[in-house]
């Protein structure tokens, strides 16, 4: 391929700034910088926070929110929702064929999968950042299965998850934030822990709660995260958890920039209850270097390893995590600035920015400038 008069669509399924969507923001970013010349077209379903950062490196952004796979739209509009993703295909399949390379960032992009690789499109990359489970985990295993897309994998564990051949490509992250100094134990009356992502039924933070609750040790608790419209009732049963434990916890809307939440804590928290795909928080979390406390399952296991750059608890196991979090306020302050130091050192040799940049183009088969 050439930098000139190449011609990229990219298609994501969120508006704001989760881990999917910086995600989303660094490969747009690269394609830009390895090919200047190129016409960048975007879909996404809002504006959001997303889209004035995408603007500075795309041509042109189409905002629509028909064309993706979500629980609360077909609770909300029924067969409605069903015409809406069929419409889009037919969208897809006609608009797709005036580009060189179509890239659809996660499997909620249901309309576009169907639209370019189901229907012969051999120009398209899937990127698959989900394990979904049960009757979901069936269906998209056998739609990616009979699709001429091409895949790439956020870890080998999602890639296993689906058993089909593709790419495994890490993802990498900027810093959080530059200039990030080692936190120190010292002088701390209490030990803070901080838990950041969307709420929902399965990242775990009523997990977390319930665990800890009646703990005698001095802990803090910042949850930082919102849910998707139409889920509050996730936030409902966990706020109702909070009220009923003895914990300090407070809630803190989603922000664009969560670097302050990352300085003020002396841990991340990822209890997710079912396996993360990646795990996108614990590489931010390594890159501040603050030690990540995960459950041990999913992508997770590759990016932590028990007791050298962060601490694993045995997943759904509610006693193995309220012991690590308990262990983890009484280590020493050598043990802890180990912890610290490690997370940072993997964070540069595996999860750098100029890792997934390299990773990501060799994916893509495209050559770095």
């Amino acid at each position: 391929m050439t930098n000139n008069q190449k011609r990229f669509l990219l298609i994501h399924q969120g508006s704001e700034l989760y881990g999917s969507d910086r995600s989303f923001l660094t490969t747009t970013e690269i394609l830009r910088e390895a090919y200047p010349e190129a016409y960048i077209e975007v879909h996404l379903p809002t504006k959001g926070s997303l889209g004035p950062l995408i603007a500075k490196s795309a041509d042109k952004i189409i905002f629509d929110e028909k064309g993706y796979l979500r629980k609360a739209d077909f609770r909300k509009h029924g067969l409605q929702a069903v015409f809406n993703i069929l419409s889009k295909v037919t969208y897809y399949f006609k608009h797709s064929k005036s580009f060189d390379l179509v890239y659809i960032n996660t499997i909620v992009c249901i309309s576009a999968i169907i639209g370019t690789g189901l229907l012969r499109r051999h120009n398209s990359i899937v990127h698959v950042r989900e394990i979904p489970t049960g009757i979901f985990g069936v269906f998209f295993k056998a739609l990616l299965l009979v699709s001429a897309s091409r895949l790439i994998f956020n870890s080998a564990a999602t890639k296993k998850a689906f058993s089909l051949h593709g790419e495994v490509v890490f993802n990498g992250v900027e810093p959080v934030y530059e200039d990030a100094v080692y936190p120190t134990l010292e002088g701390s009356d209490s030990i803070n822990f901080l838990i950041i992502g969307r709420i929902n039924g399965w990242k775990g933070q009523k997990f977390f709660v319930e665990s800890l609750s009646g703990t005698t040790k001095k802990i803090n608790v910042r949850i930082v995260g919102d849910v998707f419209d139409g889920c509050e009732h996730f936030k409902d049963d966990l706020v109702q958890a909070v009220d009923q434990s003895n914990l300090n916890v407070q809630f803190f809307c989603f922000e664009n920039d969560p670097s302050t939440h990352f300085e003020w804590c002396h841990y991340v928290v990822v209890p997710s209850t079912l396996p993360e795909p990646f795990g996108r928080v614990a590489i931010e979390s390594m890159s501040v270097k603050r030690p990540v406390i995960a459950a041990n399952h999913g992508g997770l296991l590759e990016i932590i390893s028990d007791d050298e750059n962060g601490l694993l608890f045995e997943a759904n196991d509610s006693q193995s995590l309220r012991k690590t979090v308990e262990n983890a306020t009484g280590f020493t302050e050598e043990k802890y600035h180990s912890l610290c130091t490690k997370a940072y050192e993997i964070y540069l040799e595996k999860f750098s920015i100029h890792s997934y940049k390299k990773g990501f183009l060799n994916a893509f088969q495209l050559k770095q400038k």
